[in-house]
């Protein structure tokens, strides 16, 4: 599992003193905002502050106290460590199961394995890759079992959820 995981895009810079706006992919803003710490190019930096805005993360990063400065990271990538975020119980980073096989316990079959995640502001999907590709919810109503050992995943669909299965 890699230490380093994603956390947010640097979108834009914000002001003339180096704040830069951050587009959120944790589970939430506030996953975001309570970083001390951030990973830019493999690199820890500090963060000096940070706030909520319209949805997006200004946030003040140490080194980076000029406009230029802001501008020259624009696009980046910010990383957390996974040793910074404690997760709530049965919680998992959606990033540690992709390449997972997934089973459907109601049909009996393999569906395929997870290919990639999709948050949406409703919640995350898996995206599983088998005969078609499909878009599971990441819910407890459908997950019913992640297990790191055997590398699946098992769920409960309903019916009409996969098309041919």
């Amino acid at each position: 599992m890699k230490q380093l995981l994603e956390a947010g895009e640097v979108i834009n810079t914000h002001g003339i003193r180096g704040e830069v706006k951050v587009r959120p992919w944790c589970d939430s803003l506030s996953d975001l905002l309570r970083l001390k710490t951030v990973y830019l190019a493999g690199n820890p930096v500090r963060v000096l502050s940070s706030r909520a805005h319209k949805g997006f993360a200004l946030m003040l990063l140490e080194g980076i106290d000029t406009i230029e400065k802001a501008e020259a990271i624009k696009n980046s990538v910010l990383f957390l460590n996974r040793a910074d975020v404690s997760l709530p119980e049965g919680a998992v980073f959606l990033q540690d199961i992709i390449g997972f096989s997934v089973y459907d316990e109601r049909t009996d079959r393999t569906v395929g394995q997870i290919s990639d995640t999709l948050s949406l502001p409703r919640g995350d999907l898996l995206i599983v890759q088998g005969e078609e590709e499909y878009m599971i919810p990441s819910v407890p109503e459908f997950i019913k079992e992640i297990d790191f050992d055997r590398r699946t995943v098992r769920i409960r669909t309903i019916e009409g959820m996969l098309n041919e299965i």
